[in-house]
């Protein structure tokens, strides 16, 4: 007991003394403020930041240095590696091959691509398919260490990139159980969208995502290649920020966008409208929605979906839905709420989670909500039933 009181008591103290630290944050300006203060605190090197509405962007820029030596200052159009929120690219890729007839969500990959080597040791009764992938309930292993990144300029394209991860491959339990997050999910649809589309992934999001959306200075290159425009990456150890070099990561569609503030809140906008001539409303829908998992088919549509997450911050009132992610020293997310109307894109570069910048967004944009809690959803006790 006296523990808890005793972890009670820091808190209550961390509490009040961030908020002596960053004050009353009632405006855009003040929230900036109080940014650079967790900034600070958190020796934070750069970090990028927007903030949009479907219609107005409300903040697009950054703070701190992108690169310490030259004294680049991080600005909108600074790109940071985006690591896993490429998945939500990915995903509306598979969509635009869903919609053009070329592709269905329950589409088994051995026939598919038979080429992939996965094991599947129930794959006559609960096979693999294509909405296992996205959802990541395939039930393959995650991304082994020694097939994430690589210290030389080697890039995996076109089969290789889904090749490199032939070990993770492996079924644990039947697909379609439960989820379980896998990068090589990802690779495999990188690897289908270019088999489909007779292009490269990257070619293909670029000129059917990217472009129609006016991100004009964004890519899904597997290394810095833009020294004037990436960033640099550091990591702080023992109080001294050091930078370390970018590595190359070894297959693309689970990780490999550079983006800035600038292009990502255009992204963001097409969520925000729930649709565009590009994706229609009812693709959106999709994506949003859970499909495959045990938990979704007994009436729990809320978690990861296609490609995109449900996630409350702190103490949110509302649940945020979007990705997160990390490549190299950058953690990045991008979360939107319809009901709020209001979407966020942050990336850091000196490896810190941002947990404390994200909540203290949400926490601004959600002041003048009263109290609320989710709804209950009912299960159906049929398909939670042991198999």
């Amino acid at each position: 007991m006296k523990n808890a009181i005793l972890i009670l008591a820091l808190l209550s103290f961390s509490i009040v003394s961030f908020s002596q630290k960053t004050g009353s944050v009632n405006s855009i300006k003040q929230l900036t403020d109080s940014i650079e203060v967790i900034m600070k605190q958190e020796n934070i090197t750069g970090l990028m930041l927007g903030i949009t509405t479907k219609d107005s962007v409300i903040f697009s820029g950054g703070f701190g240095y992108s690169d310490l030596d030259a004294k680049r200052r991080v600005d909108e159009k600074t790109l940071f590696r985006m690591g896993s929120i490429t998945k939500m690219f990915v995903s509306l890729g598979i969509m635009k091959l869903v919609s053009e007839g070329k592709l269905k969500l329950d589409d088994e990959l051995k026939k598919i691509a038979p080429e992939v080597p996965f094991q599947n040791k129930w794959e006559s009764t609960n096979p693999v398919r294509i909405v296992h992938l996205l959802e990541h309930t395939t039930c393959f292993d995650d991304i082994k260490l020694n097939r994430m990144y690589s210290l030389d300029a080697k890039e995996n394209t076109g089969i290789d990139m889904m090749l490199v991860h032939k070990n993770s491959m492996i079924c644990r339990w039947k697909p379609g159980e439960r989820f379980a997050y896998s990068n090589p999910n990802y690779a495999i649809l990188g690897y289908i969208i270019e088999k489909l589309s007779g292009t490269p992934y990257s070619q293909y999001l670029t000129e059917n995502i990217l472009t129609p959306l006016g991100m004009m200075n964004s890519n899904f290159n597997l290394r810095s290649k833009f020294p004037q425009k990436d960033v640099k990456e550091y990591i702080v150890k023992n109080g001294k920020t050091i930078r370390v070099k970018s590595v190359t990561l070894l297959s693309g569609p689970q990780g490999a966008l550079w983006s800035s503030a600038e292009d990502m809140v255009r992204f963001l906008q097409l969520f925000l409208r729930k649709g565009s001539p590009l994706f229609t409303a009812n693709t959106i829908a999709e994506i949003e929605t859970a499909h495959s998992s045990l938990a979704a088919r007994s009436g729990q549509k809320n978690g990861y979906s296609l490609g995109n997450d449900n996630t409350f911050f702190g103490y949110s009132k509302l649940p945020f839905r979007g990705h997160g992610g990390l490549t190299g020293t950058c953690f990045s997310s991008c979360k939107y709420n319809r009901e709020l109307g209001i979407g966020f894109v942050l990336a850091s570069n000196s490896n810190n989670n941002n947990y404390r910048v994200e909540d203290l967004i949400v926490s601004y944009f959600e002041k003048t909500l009263p109290a609320t809690h989710m709804p209950i959803e009912s299960i159906h006790e049929k398909a939670v039933e042991r198999s």
